[in-house]
C-alpha cells in the first residue's frame, strides 16, 4: 500500500478527478466521490471517464476490460496478471503499468505517471478517475 498523498498530488492539476476508492473517507475536497455501492455504478462511472489511475485490482480489470486507458501502479511483489516484464498487460490493450522499483519507496512510479500526464494532460479533458 503506497501513502495516497501521492496519487493526490499526481492528479492534483488535472480537470475533474473523481475517486474510485470505496469504503474511505480519505480523498480530498477538490475531488468528487462517486456513488460506487454496486458493480453496475461502478461500471456505469469508469464508463465516464477517459483514464483511469488505479492500484485496485477490481478497477483495473474492469475499467482493462471496457477498453478504458488505465494506468496500473504496481509494487516490487506484484499481483500475478501483471508480473510480465514490461509496462503493458498481456491482458488489456489499454492498460499501462507504473512498477515500484524499490521495495518501500513509491516515488519511481508516481514520478513516472506525473511526467505520463504532463505529456499527455490535454488528452484529458473529461472525467479523471482514480482509484488508490
Amino acid at each position: 500500500k503506497f501513502p495516497p498523498e501521492l496519487m493526490f498530488e499526481a492528479v492534483r492539476e488535472l480537470p475533474n478527478p473523481v475517486s474510485l476508492q470505496r469504503d474511505t473517507d480519505d480523498v480530498p475536497d477538490w475531488m468528487e466521490k462517486v456513488d460506487l455501492s454496486s458493480w453496475l455504478n461502478t461500471r456505469d462511472e469508469i464508463s465516464k471517464c477517459e483514464l483511469v489511475i488505479t492500484s485496485c485490482t477490481s478497477i483495473a480489470h474492469m475499467a482493462g476490460a471496457m477498453g478504458v486507458t488505465t494506468w496500473i501502479v504496481v509494487p516490487i511483489l506484484s499481483y500475478y496478471l501483471w508480473a510480465s516484464p514490461g509496462d503493458k498487460s498481456v491482458y488489456y490493450d489499454s492498460v499501462t503499468l507504473f512498477r515500484q522499483t524499490e521495495y518501500g519507496n513509491w516515488q519511481d512510479p508516481f514520478e513516472q505517471i506525473k511526467q505520463k500526464l504532463g505529456e499527455t494532460q490535454w488528452l484529458y479533458t473529461h472525467k479523471l478517475q482514480m482509484a488508490i
